[in-house]
């Protein structure tokens, strides 16, 4: 009956009435009369559920037939085949996409399905990436986000391709590494042979995903050019991706400035050496300890930079330390509300950090911070990445 029905209806006037009717006809109708009124199909999503086959031959089909220009349209409008497909019949839709192009970039449709598709065909997905006529998009774009959270299914080889590709946008390349540590140094020397890299200035973003000694080594090497050299923001900027056992005497020594901004960028600097180095945080915290009658923003900026280390390069015997930074924020008047919040950001990050050890010092000590802000505020300033504000009433210290 659907047969006579999609017969009857397919006329002019019809077509999009004998469209809707296909997705409940047999495989032998859709098969027969698809090519006729895929034009007039608006429910793509059903049909290509019961008739996955069919549909993925219409989309090479319109594809082929397509003139270059006219390719892309077909990508938008069958943007909801391609959506099922890539779950589907991901073969088929990297297929297309390698045959029919565009082949100067990856289509927006296509760029939103790679996290699906890279499972079914890495190597597929792979060339698409790296063919020769999308080189341009590829140092563009970078590697699209679909993929990145999709890493894995690249080998390193893969990876080391991609990232000699992209070696001259060396600002796109630590998001190609974040979940690669080992394999950092043999990608960078791959992309970087150390014979051409002598005058060769790194941003750095790239320096900060190095390893640590490269890293050092780097920006040693940057600090002897003289474009670096006579820029004092980015000689500080080089400075501080060096180890701390290098550079603290020269970091400590620039915090030395009577302007309270460019102190705070001093102080920024001479913890995120720190940090980079994971090392050295005993001297460095002792050092900060001088800012307990500080300027607010100054102080800001030291514990902002505090707040973003890793909760475990804190140890208990830096409770000291840091209990004078913390009373410097609770007991100081122009005390801002940035501060407070960057200061309750760092003790939820040691509570965090040590909650399944209750009775450790650092885990009391993230507690007594918040006792103390509520007691001298009332309420917590909780970022987004806290929560809420607790009123005090909610709150409990033991």
């Amino acid at each position: 009956m659907g047969r006579a029905i999609v017969a009857r209806c397919a006329y002019p006037l019809g077509a999009h009435e004998a469209a809707v009717l296909l997705s409940v006809c047999s495989e032998e109708t859709v098969r027969s009369r698809l090519s006729d009124l895929g034009y007039a199909v608006h429910n793509w999503r059903k049909l290509t559920r019961r008739f996955p086959d069919l549909v993925a031959e219409y989309l090479e089909n319109e594809l082929q037939k397509a003139t270059h220009r006219e390719k892309g349209y077909v990508w938008w409008k069958l943007s909801s085949v391609v959506e099922k497909l890539s779950v589907t019949r991901p073969a088929i839709v990297i297929d297309c996409a390698l045959k029919y192009g565009p082949k100067d970039e990856i289509h927006p449709v296509l760029k939103r399905h790679l996290g699906m598709l890279i499972q079914a065909n890495p190597e597929g997905v792979f060339e698409l990436l790296t063919r020769e006529e999308a080189r341009g998009y590829l140092l563009n774009h970078g590697v699209p986000a679909g993929i990145l959270k999709k890493r894995k299914w690249f080998t390193t080889a893969h990876w080391t391709t991609l990232v000699t590709l992209l070696a001259d946008q060396p600002s796109m390349l630590p998001r190609c590494w974040m979940n690669a540590p080992s394999s950092r140094q043999a990608m960078f020397d791959a992309a970087y042979p150390e014979a051409e890299r002598k005058t060769r200035v790194f941003p750095t973003s790239l320096l900060d995903v190095l390893p640590h000694q490269l890293r050092d080594k780097e920006a040693s090497r940057m600090l002897e050019l003289r474009e670096i050299r006579d820029d004092q923001y980015q000689t500080f900027e080089i400075t501080t991706r060096r180890l701390i056992g290098h550079t603290r005497a020269d970091l400590e020594g620039s915090v030395q400035v009577s302007n309270a901004d460019e102190r705070a960028l001093a102080y920024r600097r001479l913890i995120q050496s720190t940090i980079l180095s994971r090392r050295g945080m005993d001297d460095t915290l002792h050092f900060l300890t001088r800012i307990k009658n500080d300027q607010d923003p100054v102080r800001f900026a030291a514990i902002s930079e505090l707040s973003n280390s890793p909760a475990h390069m804190f140890k208990e015997e830096h409770i000291e330390d840091l209990t004078v930074l913390i009373d410097s924020v609770v007991e100081a008047r122009d005390t801002s509300y940035g501060t407070k919040n960057v200061t309750e950001r760092l003790a939820f990050d040691l509570l965090r950090e040590h909650a399944l050890e209750p009775e450790s010092k650092l885990f009391r000590f993230a507690l007594r911070t918040f006792e103390r802000m509520v007691m001298r505020v009332g309420s917590l300033y909780c970022s987004p990445k806290i929560g809420i504000a607790y009123p005090v009433m909610h709150l409990k210290f033991f």
